[in-house]
């Protein structure tokens, strides 16, 4: 709890890992800004192209205390089993005899 009350680019707070309290609202808000003008900039470059031909969107600014969700990998054998549960659901189709 003392930790807690330190400022937050105290040395005590940043070697015991606490970077939450690391920015303030200016640091949040000029990543907001910054994130923003990155998209602008990526709609304005794709701009009537197929969405084939566009680039990836941007990343986000990294801020300290948030972490980056990532994508898990779908391993074969969960894509095969999904693939028989709906193909077991799935309707069959008529042939005319």
């Amino acid at each position: 709890m003392l930790v807690r009350q330190l400022p937050r680019a105290a040395r005590t707070r940043l070697a015991l890992g606490d970077t939450d309290g690391l920015w303030g609202l200016t640091e949040h808000l000029l990543a907001l800004n910054y994130d923003a003008a990155q998209v602008a900039n990526w709609q304005r470059a794709n701009e009537g192209r197929k969405l084939y031909e566009q680039t990836k969107p941007p990343e986000p600014f990294e801020r300290p205390g948030v972490k980056r969700r990532r994508r898990r990998q779908i391993t074969t054998a969960e894509l095969l089993a999904h693939r028989e549960r709906t193909q077991a659901h799935a309707p069959r189709a008529v042939t005319a005899a």
